[in-house]
């Protein structure tokens, strides 16, 4: 098996339209794995699994962030109430 190749976050164009594929807390962290269609058609098509390498263009994205907590909750219509 090969290794990942890390890229830097310009040539991730577009992630915001991928699938997300999971998501993850590790304390007050939070985390979101994206996979864009390349990906998600090889993974469904059964890649790894049955041998064959990832094909060429097939991403996947991880995004960490920690959330700010301001003593407000938003509501349906974009507007925010104290919590």
């Amino acid at each position: 098996m090969g290794s990942a190749t890390i890229l830097p976050f310009s040539e991730f164009r577009g992630y915001e339209s991928w699938q997300l594929v999971s998501i993850g807390q590790d304390g007050s962290l939070i985390s979101a794995t994206v996979a864009n269609p390349a990906m998600i058609k090889a993974c469904q098509s059964g890649v790894r699994g049955n041998g064959k390498p990832f094909p060429d263009g097939s991403k996947l994205a991880s995004i960490h962030w920690t959330p700010n907590k301001d003593g407000y909750v938003p509501r349906g219509d974009g507007a925010r109430y104290p919590a």
